[in-house]
């Protein structure tokens, strides 16, 4: 059951059961609202799995899944890129 509205979310978390799998993506997980939907569905026993590039995520221990991933920042703005690779020619 997947919905834009937090709100939504909430409700719809309390008819899930064991046989069910809440997945969340974030980059950081340092939205408040992403934190109290993974603290309800662990209080709930709701199984979940969490993807983020937060591997120091303290309640990382406590999630089903926890699945980490890299994130490569572009730290050259795509315009010096192009500027860069034009003056090669």
């Amino acid at each position: 059951m997947m919905n834009n509205d937090f709100h939504m979310q909430l409700l719809n978390l309390t008819k899930l059961t064991d046989d069910d799998l809440v997945i969340v993506f974030s980059k950081s997980l340092n939205a408040k609202e992403l934190n109290f939907l993974i603290k309800k569905c662990l209080d709930l026993k709701v199984p979940l799995c969490v993807m983020t590039s937060n591997k120091k995520y303290p309640l990382k221990d406590k999630i089903n899944y926890f699945i980490s991933f890299a994130v490569f920042e572009q730290k050259i703005e795509l315009q010096q890129l192009v500027q860069k690779f034009l003056s090669w020619f």
